[in-house]
């Protein structure tokens, strides 16, 4: 069951890492169409409506950004559903010590490199 959450894990930080990209890409093609019109030669489409892709194409930025925030979600590890209990928030420090793209508990090689000994933040 490990297997199923480590691969939502990474499938999210994708999917977020992907409409990020995706929806940057678009709002800077939309808004360089909107600057230069004279590169609007065969369509007839209105600024209210190139203003609109704009917006849309940010919506799938913040989305994206949103999923990329998220914490790691390993139920096997004992995390607990965090729409459905008031104390996810307490759970964030145990999570520290985890791979951002999979949840699973890093070495201690890998904490060192990141925290000292003393266990602060390098």
């Amino acid at each position: 069951m490990a297997g199923y959450w480590v691969f939502h894990n990474v499938f999210r930080r994708l999917m977020g890492l992907w409409f990020v990209t995706l929806g940057s890409l678009a709002v800077i093609v939309v808004a360089v169409w909107l600057i230069w019109a004279q590169l609007d030669t065969t369509t007839h489409v209105t600024i209210a409506e190139k203003v609109a892709g704009i917006g849309a194409f940010s919506l799938a930025i913040v989305w994206g950004v949103f999923l990329l925030r998220l914490p790691t979600y390993r139920p096997d590890l004992g995390d607990k559903p965090w729409l459905m209990s008031s104390a996810w928030a307490e759970q964030l420090p145990s999570r520290r010590d985890r791979n951002w793209w999979t949840g699973s508990p890093k070495t201690e090689t890998q904490s060192a490199e990141r925290f000292g000994s003393d266990g602060a933040a390098v």
